[in-house]
């Protein structure tokens, strides 16, 4: 089924039908519905693959104290891993961000990231109530700063980018004053038992 997805690409999205994607595609509605359960199938087993090879990078901790900082080393290497293939990246973007019912699925399966990517951190840091929220708070954030990257990339014809996008769009998240830094901010302390444990650090 390689090449439906770029298939669909070329086309508007609502107006396309199950039958148009096979006659374009030279392939059985019997074999399509083998693979897909609806057309919006074949764009989201595209994310489901992009996924699945974005985890590693994005649950690697890095070097980093501060965990937004930490954050924003693990969606850079995730923009850096795109640098090959950013012409299919752009395309299906693109009809995520302008399909409406996409959109809406889309939306669902990032909040479903959020939540799997705060679970991972947490287990990794630690702590008590409020650096749990801090956490939680930190992680939606930078799924949003990576993602408003992407769509204004997308949108501006990635003049510049993607990477320096993402960069820029971290810039109010870290640093002074930023979420995560100052007081009761989130910090690593010396590894323990194989973790590193989250800390309330007040100044």
């Amino acid at each position: 089924m390689s090449g439906v997805d770029t298939t669909v690409c070329g086309w508007c999205f609502d107006a396309t039908t199950v039958n148009d994607i096979v006659a374009q595609t030279s392939i059985s509605r019997r074999t399509f519905f083998r693979y897909f359960a609806s057309k919006e199938d074949i764009i989201f087993s595209w994310v489901d693959e992009e996924a699945h090879t974005a985890w590693p990078l994005l649950l690697d901790p890095t070097d980093q104290e501060c965990p937004m900082a930490m954050l924003r080393e693990a969606f850079l290497r995730l923009a850096s891993r795109h640098t090959g293939e950013l012409d299919n990246l752009r395309r299906m973007m693109s009809l995520i961000f302008t399909t409406s019912s996409l959109r809406g699925r889309f939306y669902n399966v990032t909040a479903s990231w959020q939540t799997r990517l705060y679970e991972n951190w947490q287990e990794s840091f630690g702590g008590d109530r409020e650096g749990f929220f801090r956490l939680r708070v930190q992680t939606a954030a930078a799924i949003a700063a990576y993602m408003t990257a992407v769509q204004t990339w997308v949108a501006e014809g990635a003049d510049m980018p993607l990477t320096s996008l993402v960069s820029q769009a971290f810039e109010p998240l870290v640093g002074e004053g930023a979420v995560g830094t100052g007081k009761a901010a989130l910090s690593r302390k010396a590894p323990l038992s194989g973790k590193s444990r989250l800390q309330i650090v007040t100044e």
